[in-house]
């Protein structure tokens, strides 16, 4: 709701993928900054990382040919018209997607290969999930994941699989939050966005 609303469609582009039938995401399918209907199921999620990563290699392509490395310069360099937007990749209820064990390693094929070097290209996922197991965010998800947040889990067991630390267990609820990136782990609330405002953004 935040990237809709403080950037525009033709400087971001989304491409949503909801495991939970699309009852989550649907809402946003409205928005101009959405890549064709919003995915439902693990095939639609494939199809998803498969154009990010055909995306990644078209705009290193473009690099080349202008002599830069990242889209920073690149934009900076050519005109308007010509100017790449962001994307952002959102696999929502990742563990019903992933449920298929070919499904998984297709998806994790991708993520791999976007992990290792899409962001300097403009391209980012974001993967969520109420089922916070090793079986689920394993090892090759969680090397290919530039940042993890957590909000309140039920065990510590569950913190140490997102965050490889205890403490998730212990937030509040409503929003509290614990993020981790290179840098180290911090806390920090996140916002809740009401029925009217995102009815506004929408509209």
């Amino acid at each position: 709701t935040g990237l809709a609303y403080f950037y525009s469609e033709n400087q971001l582009k989304f491409l949503l993928v909801d495991g939970k039938k699309g009852v989550e995401l649907e809402k946003f399918s409205s928005l101009p900054h959405c890549e064709g209907r919003v995915g439902v199921n693990a095939r639609d999620a494939i199809e998803s990382m498969r154009n990010a990563c055909e995306e990644m290699d078209d705009r290193y392509e473009s690099f080349r040919k202008e002599n830069v490395s990242d889209i920073f310069t690149y934009n900076q360099k050519v005109s308007d018209v010509n100017r790449l937007p962001w994307w952002i990749v959102i696999l929502d209820e990742y563990a019903q997607l992933g449920s298929v064990k070919e499904d998984k390693d297709s998806i994790e094929h991708h993520l791999q290969q976007l992990g290792q070097m899409a962001r300097a290209a403009g391209i980012h996922v974001i993967i969520s999930t109420q089922k916070p197991t090793a079986e689920v965010i394993n090892n090759v998800l969680k090397e290919n994941l530039a940042g993890r947040l957590a909000f309140r889990v039920t065990a510590s067991s569950s913190s140490g699989v997102i965050l490889d630390e205890s403490g998730a267990e212990l937030l509040n609820g409503k929003g509290d939050a614990l993020f981790r990136d290179l840098k180290g782990t911090q806390r920090f609330q996140c916002c809740l966005v009401s029925k009217s405002t995102l009815d506004r953004i929408l509209s």
